[in-house]
């Protein structure tokens, strides 16, 4: 359990530039971060996959300064601090770094081992990206937006499969 914890640690800088982890213990094309968001209107759904070992978010609208600020900020960290193991549920706790602002979360997962490899799963959870100064159409900073907002909150899962 540890190797995976550790692989995961390499895993969650989320990058927008490419770094070296140690890719063949990384399922590449069967680990992923799904997010979705929402507006009044409807929900974005997408699926961030893994490259070379990396999270690579290549939608360029999510690239710009109304988002992640990419040219700025180009990657993001989440650094584990703490795992509690209770009726076969991992509570995943770390500190999430987005553009140079750090929040503690507790991520709900799961490690299973199945056919010699490990999966590292979380159960859904949310992020508000009004914590980490993503304002695009944004309540909390902009307050004449009416039904034109797009919801603060952001639900996230993942999953990461890995040799042993």
């Amino acid at each position: 359990m540890k190797r995976i914890i550790l692989i995961f640690i390499a895993i969650v800088s989320f990058s927008f530039i490419e770094e070296k982890v140690d890719q063949d213990a990384i399922d590449l094309k069967s680990s992923y971060v799904f997010r979705e968001g929402s507006n009044s209107f409807r929900n974005h759904r997408g699926i961030i996959k893994f490259k070379s070992g990396s999270v690579k978010i290549i939608n360029g609208v999510l690239k710009s300064a109304d988002f992640f600020e990419v040219a700025a900020y180009p990657t993001a960290k989440f650094v584990i601090t703490k795992v509690e193991e209770s009726a076969g549920k991992l509570s995943v706790t770390g500190n999430l770094n987005i553009k140079d602002v750090t929040k503690s979360i507790t991520i709900p997962a799961m490690l299973s081992e199945i056919d010699g490899s490990y999966i590292f799963k979380s159960d859904k959870f949310n992020i508000d990206r009004a914590d980490f100064n993503v304002k695009y159409k944004s309540k909390k900073f902009f307050d004449n937006l009416k039904d034109k907002f797009v919801n603060d909150l952001v639900e996230m899962s993942f999953e990461v499969k890995a040799s042993k």
